[in-house]
């Protein structure tokens, strides 16, 4: 589960920071976060707009947290290899290689979509870099609206708009729906 906290809401937006989250049917594998340098992309041709940055002003201060200096913030191009790292490590715990990665994101045209369009345009591979196969990705927001798993939860924990803390509460949606069928599933033998 990916979930990006970003500056705009185009393929080409800059991105503050990316939550993942690696998990299966019987539960979280991994989590981590990634912290990304403006300036860095600026200079590579990301876009930002205005209403997103008065958007941020009106969150939290937690969340707007996202924009203070540290060290562990990335350029994109060290981005790449920890991302792959991290998720090569998660599927080897499970079993599966590359051909199985299924990256979800909240919106069918957001967290993936601009996931693919920093490795179509900052990637030494360009398309080629993309890890995942176009027809695994799937979409939170369509999983949620169809199944309603959000319920199953209630409120999120942590932080509205931290990238972490909004992929860990949708992993646990989901999480939360599989559980409930397989309840159901037992109570019908």
């Amino acid at each position: 589960m990916f979930d990006f906290e970003t500056l705009g809401n185009g393929t080409d937006t800059m991105v503050l920071s990316l939550g993942a989250v690696a998990y299966n049917k019987t539960g979280i594998i991994s989590k981590t976060l990634f912290e990304f340098e403006m300036l860095d992309q600026v200079k590579g041709g990301r876009t930002f707009t205005a209403s997103t940055l008065q958007w941020w002003m009106r969150q939290s201060e937690q969340a707007r947290a996202v924009f203070q200096p540290n060290d562990f913030k990335l350029d994109i191009d060290d981005f790449f290899p920890r991302l792959e790292h991290w998720s090569m490590e998660a599927m080897k715990t499970v079993g599966e290689g590359w051909d199985q990665y299924k990256p979800w994101g909240n919106g069918a045209n957001f967290d993936i979509s601009i996931l693919e369009d920093i490795y179509r345009r900052h990637h030494p591979k360009r398309d080629e870099g993309v890890p995942w196969k176009f027809w695994n990705v799937m979409c939170y927001r369509t999983f949620n609206v169809l199944t309603d798993c959000k319920r199953l939860v209630g409120r999120p924990h942590g932080t509205y708009h931290s990238a972490l803390d909004d992929a860990l509460f949708q992993t646990n949606t989901v999480l939360a729906y599989w559980r409930a069928q397989e309840l159901k599933k037992g109570r019908n033998k």
